[in-house]
């Protein structure tokens, strides 16, 4: 409802993020009207824009040419009477052209770029839209040169007033500060400095005149011409470090209460695992000790353990299970090892390896257990039914990611490109729906981005990519010792009707119109591309017969729809595409065999 009148009607983002609508893609023509549907926008949080814009706080980030937001807001019958009606005007910060329009009547608009916010006038026919209760401010931004960024808001006159005049000057210590060299402050004078940059960044922009303001606008742009040419920042990452040979005491609390301290503690390790107490840890100049006294005892000669654990993740990595079953309890509640003396071996291979994984890695893999064949024979199933005793190989189908990566390089999509940020694989609207607010956390990254391996996407605990949760991606409220192999109905609906599958076998079949001339070796690409060999006769046989019937039928219901007429259809011609859209059906098919995903 409306406050006084020097308050604030509508809050911008400066102080706080407001919760927008928006979308970067061109809407319907009716965008703007008050009963338009904006269900399927994003919801982020105000201040849409990039770096560079003075005084504006970007909390969502902006970096194309286009916005279009909404938002909803409350008015009382009260507020628009009168005076008060007419003390209403438009909060705005924007770079560059700005249409806003209030309960879908034109309210403002601008073009150029503002350095501070500033107060505009709400047309007449806007004022008259206004209604008691819910309203709805609708805002298209246009980006043309340089950065961008938009936030709107609404206020009363005295609170426009307020915004418009000149700001408090900085305090004493602040203005110290910022006339101190840089190389020359302390710490305090760095944190007012970082404090108030903003303001006076402001104070500045306030006190230009019209010639100085373009100025500053051009050494601005220059800045970030010069950051542009910049190398990337290398990447950073959380470390622990010591600060000295000085730790600090820990107490043990009773119960875990931090007001019942019941005595020190000092480090050491679980007593069933040592014979006898392990010495003080030895300083350095610059350490305590005990991380190294720690890291020491983990590999020592006598310690076992870790050789054991490790090498079993490492088998259960290409073998699916570990020689220990229970991966992460070699204790006395644990499975005991199928071949303990291969697994002590391999333990001690792994150190006498120099504690190389890649060496353990090649051991494994050019051993005749993992080349053995998956065919049985009656006297290994007696004695080895489920194949846990090494008699044969265990089919075992691929990690949920893997087998998203291995779709997009068959389909040709997969981007190579190493480090960087999480990306955001396109997630559909209804399953965005289910949240309690709708597409919140989730980006929106860039279709050749979104392509990247799996091991780069973005993971939210309460909202993870369909075709890897439905391939039991691990619950990610808690760690993960193995991953689960289910076969469920929802995974054969996601992997044949799930946007993903179906945009996947769209790509495949373009690659294979366009690598291949006919389609007896568009089947023999399709192959080698997808289970890495070529097909036997019959599959070959069988997959000709399959591309003609499926043609055959998409051009009779082409046909049945109107689309084409019965001389097209019969004379086999190809304006429909029904022949590129039966090479798209096998391709759904050929990602979806067993041999696709599994290890056979």
């Amino acid at each position: 409802m409306l406050p006084a009148p020097s308050k604030l009607v509508l809050p911008s983002s400066r102080g706080a993020g407001q919760r927008w609508r928006y979308t970067f893609d061109r809407p319907a023509a009716d965008w703007f009207a008050a009963g338009f549907d904006d269900f399927a926008w994003p919801t982020g949080p105000g201040g849409f824009g990039t770096k560079g814009t003075p005084e504006a706080v970007v909390r969502t980030v902006w970096d194309g040419e286009h916005i279009w937001l909404r938002r909803h807001f409350e008015l009382s019958a009260e507020s628009l009477t009168g005076e008060r009606l007419a003390e209403l005007r438009l909060l705005v910060h924007h770079d560059d052209e700005v249409e806003i329009y209030l309960n879908g009547v034109p309210a403002a608009e601008a073009d150029g770029f503002l350095v501070d916010y500033q107060s505009l006038a709400i047309s007449p026919a806007a004022l008259a839209a206004l209604q008691p209760g819910d309203n709805v401010l609708a805002v298209y931004c246009h980006q043309t040169t340089g950065g961008q960024y938009i936030d709107v808001g609404i206020v009363a006159e005295a609170s426009a007033a307020a915004l418009a005049s000149a700001a408090p000057p900085l305090p004493a210590d602040a203005v110290a500060a910022f006339q101190t060299p840089p190389e020359r402050r302390g710490k305090e004078e760095q944190e007012l400095v970082k404090k108030y940059r903003s303001k006076l960044r402001g104070l500045i922009a306030k006190a230009a005149t019209a010639e100085e303001q373009l100025q500053v606008e051009s050494l601005r742009r220059h800045i970030e011409d010069v950051e542009a040419e910049m190398p990337p920042q290398l990447p950073k990452a959380y470390i622990w470090t010591e600060t000295g040979v000085d730790v600090p005491v820990t107490q043990v609390f009773h119960r875990g209460n931090p007001r019942d301290p019941r005595g020190e503690v000092g480090p050491g390790v679980p007593a069933i695992l040592v014979d006898s107490a392990l010495p003080p840890p030895t300083p350095t100049e610059r350490s305590s000790g005990r991380r190294r006294q720690l890291a020491d005892w983990l590999v020592r000669a006598d310690n076992p353990l870790t050789a054991r654990v490790m090498v079993n993740r490492i088998w259960q990595h290409h073998f699916g299970d570990g020689l220990a079953g229970s991966e992460s309890d070699f204790g006395v509640m644990g499975e005991a090892p199928t071949h303990p003396e291969l697994l002590d071996w391999l333990a001690s291979e792994f150190v006498a390896r120099g504690w190389s994984m890649k060496r353990m890695h090649r051991l494994m893999l050019l051993s005749s257990a993992y080349q053995m064949s998956a065919a049985a024979n009656a006297a290994a199933e007696q004695k080895d039914p489920s194949g846990e005793l090494l008699s044969r190989w265990r089919p075992r189908r691929l990690e949920a990611e893997a087998i998203r990566d291995a779709v997009l390089a068959a389909s040709g999509q997969l981007n190579r490109e190493r480090g960087g940020e999480s990306v955001f694989p396109a997630i559909s609207p209804g399953v965005l729906a289910s949240q309690s607010r709708p597409g919140n956390g989730w980006g929106n990254s860039p279709a050749e981005q979104a392509a990247r391996r799996s091991v780069y996407v973005f993971v939210k605990r309460t909202l993870l990519v369909p075709e890897l949760e439905v391939l039991d991606f691990p619950d990610t409220n808690g760690s993960c010792e193995q991953r689960q192999v289910s076969t469920v109905a929802p995974q054969a609906l996601t992997l044949l009707n799930g946007d993903f599958m179906q945009e996947a076998a769209r790509r495949f079949a373009g690659r294979l119109a366009v690598e291949a001339p006919d389609a007896a070796r568009r089947i023999e690409r399709a192959y080698l591309l997808a289970l890495s060999r070529p097909p036997n006769d019959a599959e070959r046989a069988a997959v000709l017969e399959f591309l003609a019937k499926q043609e055959r039928q998409i051009r009779a219901d082409l046909v049945a729809a109107g689309q084409i007429n019965a001389e097209q259809g019969a004379a086999g011609e190809q304006p429909d595409g029904a022949a590129q859209q039966a090479l798209e059906a096998f391709c759904l098919v050929l990602l979806n065999t067993n041999e696709f995903a599994y290890l056979p």
